[in-house]
């Protein structure tokens, strides 16, 4: 996933960024909607069947500074935004501050690389001493470890950017900051046409994970803004914790934040970054998002080659121990079928058995038939091979019909296999493993 900026827009990049990816992202918090308007219509116009998705700004306040500020250390700053300008060493908010821990001693500033020792605060404005030497470029990220978020406001933000942008030709909302799963239901309710990825970046969102990725179609890790709200001592854990609740629920995993900003400025990675990157590969991770390293830069191409290059050679061997599947028996029968060395066919409506599938992580790839347009969206966000099938017909399940959609769909369905394994739930009372039916070739085409 490429994130777009000035330089990655222009025709002569962007027709190479499409040779290796797909899915490209807009950070609603940057620029103004009149050229991400544009800028999503071009991408419409310039790339074939683009997966295009829009980050919404969250209720994590950012500077207002528009000019670069130079910091040093041991300097005192005031940040709040209750005034409009920033003078006397005072650094205006985009958003109000949260609820801060009383027993809070630091915050930090562009996703918690610049830190300052918490002087004093109240509900307004806090108080801070810098402990480096730094230049706070435009609208960085400011965050408050362990601190919590008002609700209703967040729901108020995300609401109001929607409204200003549901006819932007986009396919998926990313939703920054999010913390419980209230918000999720709602919007899922509002605009159905959407596929939501929620990025897990805070602490309330950590600890409300297992909630929040049940009712996402999609999880972002941001490692920069829940290192700064966790602590960098919980990284590792927190992270290795999600994935293992969301790839649980056969939902696509997301990484993001420093993948590759070394690249910014050399011409290799670092070897802690390609560890990262390997480390991302361990858990599941399905889709590596690049954001400075495409959005801000000429290199865009170079760094996206590079890392298409790696992940190609990179087997996905998905090491991580599935705490709730340890517990219980599969869906599966693996005695009767080897789904390590078949393909499978699914028919999924709202995506709850393509979930159960993926879930299992015990096939090669899936041949997905659906009649929902955004399921098939999310399946590209997946690194598994899914084949899809877009069909009008509505009751997909019923025996008959899905017959008659793998036979108009033969050539492709068994394309490179002489059978396959259909999963169907024609009767719901069943469990999953009694829908199992093996699909010749020679069955299909005479």
């Amino acid at each position: 996933m490429v994130t777009l900026g000035p330089e990655s827009i222009k025709e002569k990049n962007l027709k190479k960024l499409s040779k290796k990816t797909k899915i490209f992202r807009f950070n609603g918090s940057h620029g103004d909607l009149n050229w991400h308007k544009n800028s999503i219509n071009f991408v419409r116009k310039s790339v074939v069947d683009p997966l295009i998705v829009m980050d919404i700004p969250g209720i994590k306040p950012r500077t207002n500074n528009t000019e670069k500020i130079l910091i040093k250390k041991n300097e005192t700053f005031h940040f709040g935004n209750k005034k409009t300008s920033i003078q006397n060493r005072y650094i205006n908010l985009s958003n109000p501050l949260p609820a801060i821990c009383k027993k809070q001693k630091q915050f930090s500033v562009a996703d918690g690389n610049y830190s300052f020792k918490l002087l004093k605060f109240n509900s307004n404005e806090l108080t801070g001493k810098s402990l480096s030497d730094f230049t706070l470029l435009p609208k960085k990220g400011f965050n408050i470890p362990l601190s919590k978020y008002n609700e209703d406001l967040q729901e108020k933000i995300y609401l109001n950017f929607i409204n200003k942008i549901k006819d932007f030709n986009i396919d998926g909302l990313g939703l920054s900051f999010i913390q419980s799963s209230k918000v999720i239901k709602k919007i899922k309710k509002k605009y159905p046409n959407f596929f939501l990825i929620s990025k897990i970046e805070n602490y309330e969102g950590y600890l409300n994970r297992d909630e929040i990725i049940k009712y996402s179609d999609a999880i972002m890790i941001d490692r920069g803004d829940l290192c700064a709200e966790i602590g960098i001592d919980k990284l590792f854990e927190s992270i290795e914790e999600i994935s293992i609740v969301t790839k649980s629920n056969g939902k696509p995993l997301i990484m993001a934040t420093e993948n590759l900003e070394t690249m910014l400025y050399k011409d290799n990675p670092s070897k802690s970054e390609i560890m990262s990157l390997g480390h991302a590969n361990k858990i599941g991770t399905d889709c590596i998002m690049l954001s400075d390293e495409t959005a801000l830069t000429k290199k865009s191409f170079k760094i996206t080659n590079w890392l298409y290059k790696f992940l190609k050679n990179l087997s996905q061997d998905i090491s991580f121990k599935n705490l709730k599947s340890e517990t219980k028996k599969s869906d599966f029968c693996e005695d009767n079928y080897s789904l390590k060395n078949s393909s499978v066919l699914v028919a999924s409506c709202t995506g709850k058995t393509l979930n159960k599938l993926i879930s299992e992580q015990k096939f090669n790839d899936i041949i997905l038939i659906t009649n929902n347009k955004k399921l098939i969206n999310i399946s590209k966000l997946f690194s598994l091979k899914i084949k899809t099938i877009k069909t009008k017909i509505k009751n997909i399940h019923c025996e008959t019909n899905l017959f008659k959609i793998i036979k108009r769909n033969a050539l492709y369905v068994f394309k490179t296999k002489k059978e396959i394994i259909a999963v169907s739930l024609t009767n719901k009372k069943k469990q999953i493993r009694d829908n199992f039916v093996t699909l010749k070739k020679s069955n299909f085409i005479k």
